[in-house]
């Protein structure tokens, strides 16, 4: 049974050296996809000027990158989980 959005199935602390690293590639994974959600969910809103100018632009994506990796870190949306529990049989 899977928990709720947020809640990790696994400590990340807990198993060998091989499932820290497995389980450390599922959060990367994860925080690239949700990174994706964001830039592209920011690309369909349009601004003002401010928010075309380049130095805005690498802002934003920074900014989302970081956001899409606080949030696969604190749980994500399961991705990160689900691909862990398939995988972690085969380290």
């Amino acid at each position: 049974m899977l928990g709720p959005i947020g809640a990790k199935a696994t400590d990340a602390t807990a198993g060998t050296a091989e499932q820290k690293k497995l389980r450390s590639a599922c959060e990367e994974f994860e925080s690239v996809m949700l990174g994706i959600v964001f830039k592209q969910m920011s690309a369909s809103a349009k601004g003002g000027m401010l928010d075309q100018s380049a130095a805005n632009k690498t802002w934003r994506d920074m900014l989302e990158d970081e956001r899409a990796k606080s949030m696969a870190k604190a749980g994500g949306i399961g991705l990160a989980d689900a691909l862990y529990r398939d995988l972690v049989d085969r380290v």
